[in-house]
Formats: C-alpha cells, sequence, structure tokens
C-alpha cells in the first residue's frame, strides 16, 4: 500500500494495492551499473564462471552477460540449475555465446580440457561449499571442494596465463573457528593445504 502521505495528498493517482516488489524487500534503492566503472576487463573477453548454477554464480552470471563478453563459460556441477541459468541467459542475451559446462571443480583433468579448449581470459570462482552444519558433518567434502577445488583453478588460471581471477567464495569467515572457516582460510590465504587439513580436522 502506499504510505499516508500518497493517499492523502490528491494529486497522486498512485493504486492503493500493488504488487510486492523485491526493492520493497531491500529496504534500500536498487543497486544499478555504474557509468564510472570501467567494464574494459570484462568486455570482448571470454569469461568463465564456476558454481554458475548456484545462487551467487547465477546472478554473477546474469551480470556478466549484460557486460557483452565474446564467450560466457557457465561450469557446475549441477545439470539441472545448470540448465534452467543457461536457458534464462539464452532469451535474455540472444547473441552471446554461452557454453554450459557440467563440470567438477575438484576433477583436474576436467577442469584443464576446459583451459585448453576454451582459453578463458577472466575467471570468476563461485563454486564453493556453503552449509556450514552440513560441511561439519562431511568435513572432507569442505576440504576437497573449498581447498583443493579453489587450488585446482588458480593453479590451471596460472598455467594458462588467465588475467584476471576473482575468488568469489569459499567461506568468508574471519577467525575461524569452524571447519568451514579453516577451509576458507586456506584457500584465501598462503596457508599450506596440509596445515589447512591439520587445523580443519
Amino acid at each position: 500500500m502506499p504510505d499516508v502521505e500518497s493517499v492523502i495528498d490528491s494529486n497522486v493517482t498512485k493504486p492503493l494495492l500493488r504488487d510486492v516488489t523485491i526493492e520493497d524487500l531491500l529496504g534500500r534503492s536498487l543497486a544499478t551499473q555504474s557509468d564510472v566503472v570501467d567494464l574494459t576487463a570484462i568486455r570482448e573477453k571470454v569469461v568463465l564462471v564456476t558454481g554458475a548454477a548456484g545462487s551467487i554464480g547465477s546472478e554473477l552470471s546474469l551480470q556478466m552477460a549484460s557486460y557483452r563478453p565474446t564467450h560466457l563459460i557457465l561450469l557446475d556441477s549441477n545439470e539441472s540449475d545448470l540448465h534452467d541459468v543457461q536457458l534464462d541467459l539464452r532469451l535474455q542475451y540472444r547473441d552471446l555465446q554461452i557454453t554450459p559446462i557440467l563440470g567438477d571443480i575438484t576433477q583436474p583433468a576436467e577442469l584443464k580440457a576446459v583451459f585448453e579448449q576454451y582459453h578463458p581470459e577472466i575467471v570468476f570462482h563461485c563454486a564453493a561449499y556453503k552449509h556450514v552444519p552440513m560441511l561439519e558433518r562431511y568435513p572432507h567434502k569442505a576440504i576437497q571442494a573449498n581447498v583443493f577445488g579453489t587450488k585446482n583453478l588458480a593453479e590451471l588460471a596460472h598455467q594458462f596465463q588467465v588475467e584476471r581471477f576473482v575468488l568469489i567464495s569459499t567461506d568468508k569467515a574471519i577467525d575461524p573457528s569452524s571447519v568451514m572457516g579453516q577451509a576458507s582460510a586456506c584457500a584465501n590465504s598462503s596457508f599450506t593445504i596440509c596445515k589447512c587439513i591439520r587445523h580443519a580436522l
């Protein structure tokens, strides 16, 4: 419903009822693309997004598509959501080359094949396990995906001379006290993999 002032003001012809929008729930104005942001790092580039079917990766993929890369590569291990994301993007960006890849960042050979075939210039790494209670039950999975998966991707990005590697998520814990936090500390710092496993377990 409109606010009281709008109802009282006879010059305003707003409907008394309307559907709720996402902007109503944000509690702030909607963030839009800024004219002062330099997008040349992405435009006309081959962009790889890992975890592209997840909540973060799918939104990032949508934003990347609007920045006019030459080729957008969507990598995820969830085939159903990956299919849905690429369909949504194809409907909105019909002229953009989009390649969905059903793959796993914990499999170095699979990842290397992607780099060999497509030679991504920009990598946005969103793929990670994020649900703390579940990963506390399966700490080896947190280490496998968030640490070794990130390591696999970073090494290939270095090997294939990727221009930019942006780590979006492993887990954002500070002063970690959980397995997820330890995995994050490992992937985001100079800790060795062995030290991370020792602390996490």
